[in-house]
């Protein structure tokens, strides 16, 4: 049996698109590649992912925990501290994601589970 290479697996008749119809007369293909290349890439907070507490405050500053949940309108975060698996409701912009030096000085010492009940719920909604 002989294998196809792949020019020939194409559809005949059809050829391979090799530019694209820029969008502006400025934004062209090689343009938007540099700047997807040069742009800082800022590690997205997910559900159960690891971030890092920024706030002093309340004693659980400078601290890793898991995020477990997000409030209706965006503001707040549920996060389950590392250490003890106490859980802390704080504003999206005091938390950011933990890197892996962070995470390794602050190992998960608990089994609690990263999810919420309903009281839990309801305390981030209601708070500001």
């Amino acid at each position: 049996m002989r294998t196809r290479s792949k020019r020939n697996s194409r559809a005949k008749g059809r050829s391979r698109k090799t530019t694209v119809r820029p969008r502006s007369p400025v934004m062209t293909r090689s343009v938007t590649k540099r700047m997807r290349e040069t742009r800082k890439k800022t590690p997205k907070l997910r559900m159960k992912s690891y971030v890092y507490i920024m706030k002093e405050a309340g004693g659980n500053g400078r601290r890793v925990a898991q995020l477990i949940a997000e409030s209706r309108n965006g503001n707040n975060v549920a996060v389950r501290l590392n250490y003890n698996g106490q859980l802390v409701i704080l504003r999206k912009s005091e938390v950011r994601a933990a890197n892996a030096q962070e995470k390794k000085s602050d190992p998960k010492r608990h089994r609690r589970e990263p999810a919420i009940d309903a009281v839990e719920r309801n305390r981030l909604n209601a708070s500001h």
